[in-house]
């Protein structure tokens, strides 16, 4: 694995697992980005994950398709449907348009606003 963190902090708050990301989500680093947060959350209990994506300074269509991957995982075992999104850039959310995947995930403007959907 990488030595990069793609992952600043892992917090749970109400029900809601945060996860704020840094640095380059992109094909180039996605699986490590991927092994990072397998290893995390290994034998955590997960219900509904919000992700902040400030620290984000780049992503790709493989950025995105880690998200939905994770977003699948987590219907087919059913252990939680939810997924945010906050602080994306205005290129992610272009992808996301583009990619018509944006209606998977919850986007949300700040952090109270995505605890009270989410939790």
């Amino acid at each position: 694995m990488s030595q990069a963190n793609y992952i600043n902090s892992l917090e749970f708050y109400k029900g809601v697992t945060i996860l704020r990301l840094a640095g380059a989500i992109t094909c180039a680093n996605v699986k490590d980005a991927q092994e990072e947060y397998r290893a995390k959350m290994k034998g955590r209990l997960v219900k509904n994950v919000l992700f902040d994506l400030k620290e984000v300074k780049e992503t790709d269509t493989a950025g995105l398709a880690a998200l939905i991957s994770l977003f699948k995982y987590m219907r087919d075992n059913k252990i939680g449907e939810k997924i945010g999104l906050i602080n994306i850039s205005d290129k992610t959310k272009e992808l996301l348009d583009i990619s018509k995947t944006a209606i998977l995930f919850h986007i949300f403007t700040s952090e109270e606003e995505a605890i009270s959907v989410l939790q």
